[in-house]
């Protein structure tokens, strides 16, 4: 079962000799192709040439193995007769075994919402696994880039002479990485997972692809999401000097008070620390005051930020240019979570199509507008777990916002670019997809985009943005832009949703919440203390809700976004972890950022390698 490609679909031409299987002895020693060698003399050389060929026919990650085995004859007398001579006697010396695996060519196209990354470990098992799930089960057209074949996840890479870069080409979609590792063809490299090729990282922040691109990576082990979490200390930051500490906790408030978070970029932030200085104080007592005033700022950054990864250094008697010494706190900002565009499926086996978690991961991974068609495919198809798990991501998506505006203290009453700061909805509203959707699916797609507003409704309406003793909070002004916004999109949808549907809908989930809470903090339950309504709603709208998602099989683990998985917290699903914050030396600090430039160094000596390989080897085109 291993070697599963039949004999009609291979070609292997040795030194012209057309080596055709069917016709071979079966014989356990003279098996194969034999080519006789009458003399090699000390020191002589014999080089065979060969080709081969595989059908197009024969389907990816499919394998055979090709064995050539050296077989030495004792030496004879010359001098003996032949008539007492017996059969030869053969030993054989050698035995080599080349496997060879067939992978697909990569054929981008903008039909195409998922490019499945593979490589030469991928078993065929894995990949028809997968590409059942994207195809049959969800509606969506695939396209196929093995990193054993092109050696980069390079944005600028070209992957074809003339073509386009990878970052023109993965544009608008879901990029799933399965990140078993494999052999590359480099003797420094025993060992490479697909992601750790990925030069800058998957985030949108470093990774120079564009934002509208999403990563999913599946069965990363934790060297590569390390590697991902650190890949940020290679990016160029934008940096700005503070003369103190207060002048930078400041600069921080000035950017809550602007209601959004636009990290496009790493930023890293110099503070110079001022104290009385005596001019008998030790290195060690500056050493002891440096290290408070970083974690001072750390506690800081932990209350006021929860939406960023901050790495605090400090450095020690630092001359400026201006030949003034002093110590200085180097605050770098990492990932933001409100900007993450990679999520991790830690836990993964080849996925069914029942595969509730699999599903979700796919589902949550997916950009916005791939979103609606899944509502679009799951009306045509009749299919209501799927049009249940596309809504309950476009609820959870919506609760994810919410947690990052009230989490991050931003101010919403400066707001004026809503759509930015509610992505989901600004984009639910400017979209004319979902429409078409509802016009030309008849009464079935009327009764969708009914639930989908309803969802919507219930997170606007959630009771926790409503708390009567503090009119003024700022969950009430977020709960005032949502109704606002919710009203504006039902206005416009009135003549293509069904008002009795939606108030259904809206009733079944408020009761579904209501019944969670009660079971979890029993009866009276305060649903506007904290977050509880949003935790409720947020169970309810996930596969953890057994009530709903029952008849799924759970093989694949839950899915984290990457700036949360540096806490031990991930595994909490229930709301939004924040990216850590810590403090290292400034050895450490240069230990990580030469880390993320080694992996940086290795992943273009791969594609060298690879390249060089392929250019000499003469490796077909459609499959290796």
């Amino acid at each position: 079962d291993e070697y599963d490609i039949a004999s009609h679909h291979i070609d292997l031409c040795v030194d012209g000799v057309d080596c055709k299987l069917e016709e071979n002895r079966s014989d356990a020693l003279w098996r194969g192709k034999q080519f006789e060698i009458q003399c090699l003399k000390a020191g002589q050389t014999k080089i065979f040439h060969g080709s081969l060929k595989i059908s197009s026919q024969v389907t990816p990650y499919s394998r055979l193995a090709i064995q050539a085995e050296i077989l030495l004859e004792e030496l004879r007398h010359n001098n003996l007769n032949e008539a007492n001579l017996s059969a030869p006697k053969v030993i054989p010396v050698q035995i080599r075994q080349l496997e060879v695996s067939s992978e697909p060519t990569y054929v981008p196209s903008q039909e195409n919402h998922v490019v499945l990354v593979s490589c030469a470990s991928t078993t065929k098992e894995q990949f028809n696994a997968w590409s059942d799930l994207l195809t049959h089960r969800l509606g969506l057209n695939i396209e196929y880039y093995s990193v054993s074949i092109y050696g980069s996840l390079d944005p600028d890479f070209k992957y074809a002479n003339g073509g386009i870069e990878l970052a023109q080409a993965f544009m608008g979609k879901l990029v799933i990485v399965l990140d078993s590792p494999f052999s590359p063809l480099d003797k420094s490299v025993s060992k490479m997972e697909p992601s750790r090729m990925i030069p800058n990282g998957s985030q949108s922040q470093t990774s120079g692809y564009d934002k509208s691109t999403r990563w999913l990576l599946a069965g990363s082990s934790d060297d590569a999401v390390k590697q991902a979490l650190l890949a940020h200390f290679t990016a160029p930051p934008n940096v700005t000097n503070y003369d103190s500490l207060p002048a930078f906790k400041k600069a921080l408030a000035k950017e809550r008070n602007e209601g959004r978070v636009s990290d496009e970029h790493i930023c890293e932030f110099v503070i110079r620390v001022n104290y009385e200085q005596d001019s008998k104080n030790l290195w060690s007592e500056d050493k002891v005051i440096i290290d408070k005033e970083a974690e001072a700022v750390k506690k800081f950054l932990e209350k006021i930020d929860p939406l960023r990864q901050y790495v605090v250094e400090p450095r020690y008697k630092k001359r400026m240019d201006n030949g003034i010494v002093c110590n200085l706190l180097v605050v770098r900002r990492g990932y933001c979570r409100t900007a993450n565009t990679t999520n991790v499926l830690k836990k993964v086996i080849p996925p069914r199509q029942n595969d509730g978690n699999a599903v979700f991961a796919v589902v949550g991974s997916l950009p916005l507008d791939t979103l609606y068609l899944l509502i679009a495919n799951a009306v045509s198809t009749k299919d209501e777990l799927l049009l249940d798990i596309a809504l309950d991501t476009f609820t959870q998506h919506l609760l994810w916002e919410v947690a990052n505006v009230l989490d991050g203290n931003l101010n919403m009453h400066n707001t004026e670019d809503l759509n930015a700061v509610f992505p989901t909805l600004g984009a639910i509203a400017v979209s004319s997809k979902l429409k078409q959707m509802a016009g030309g699916t008849g009464e079935d797609g009327r009764d969708a985009l009914s639930k989908l507003l309803a969802r919507l409704e219930c997170v606007a309406n959630s009771r926790d943005l409503n708390p009567r003793s503090r009119p003024l909070s700022s969950r009430h002004a977020v709960r005032k832009l949502l109704l606002k916004m919710v009203a504006t999109l039902e206005k416009d949808w009135a003549e293509i949703i069904s008002k009795e549907e939606r108030l259904k809908e809206v009733q079944r989930v408020e009761v579904e919440v209501l019944k969670h809470l009660r079971n979890k903090y029993g009866y009276p339950t305060f649903v506007k203390s904290a977050s509880r309504w949003r935790k409720g709603l947020l169970y309810v709208c996930s596969y953890r809700n057994r009530d709903k998602y029952r008849e799924g099989i759970e093989l694949c683990g839950p899915t984290i976004r990457l700036c949360e998985m540096e806490t031990l917290e991930y595994t909490e699903k229930s709301r939004a972890i924040e990216p850590s914050k810590t403090i290292t030396t400034e050895g450490n600090c240069r230990f990580m950022r030469q880390q993320a430039q080694d992996q940086k160094d290795m992943a273009s000596q791969l594609l060298k390698s690879i390249k060089d390989t392929r250019d000499r080897d003469l490796v077909g085109h459609a499959y290796l």
